[in-house]
């Protein structure tokens, strides 16, 4: 019986030997497919099925601006309807593809306690946040057209106090 949701892990060497796991175990599943090229009519029924929007994260997508993403497995048939398609923006379909299901939801679980480490500013979220900024820096300049950098002031968004849960009913 396959076991649902991610295992309780409490030691850092074996999340990251997990993690480690689970990427083996991906790149040796890897198999190369030769895509197959969809219509422009198939497109905007996929894209009208899908409410014009990511089926992931919910984003507007255009019919310049999405990807076909397969709810079920390739079909061998080579038939290319848009019964087997649903629309998804660019940056979700690369993670859908590129990572194991047990993978994304550890980089969910993993991103939403670094998004609030962040958020609160602890020690450890300045810490992840410098070298993300840094990161991102490098990534941004090999760009073909840079973009412009968020400006906004800090001040109009004060750090929040963090929730006091003996307040609610246990």
């Amino acid at each position: 019986m396959k076991k649902e949701g991610l295992p309780y892990i409490e030691k850092p060497e074996i999340l990251s030997a997990e993690l480690r796991r689970l990427y083996k175990y991906r790149i040796s599943k890897k198999i190369k497919k030769q895509r197959k090229y969809i219509n422009s009519d198939t497109k905007y029924e996929i894209l009208r099925k899908s409410g014009f929007q990511c089926h992931i994260c919910g984003e507007k997508v255009d019919e310049n601006n999405f990807q076909a993403d397969h709810i079920s497995p390739h079909s061998l048939s080579g038939n290319c309807s848009s019964e087997n398609f649903i629309a998804a923006c660019n940056f979700c379909n690369n993670y859908r593809w590129n990572y194991l299901p047990e993978e994304i939801k550890w980089i969910l679980k993993i991103g939403v306690w670094v998004k609030t480490q962040i958020e609160f500013e602890t020690e450890i979220g300045k810490n992840i946040s410098n070298e993300f900024i840094e990161h991102e820096k490098i990534r941004e300049s090999r760009r073909k057209i840079m973009r412009d950098s968020l400006q906004l002031n800090p001040e109009d968004y004060p750090i929040r106090e963090k929730i006091d849960y003996s307040k609610f009913k246990k």
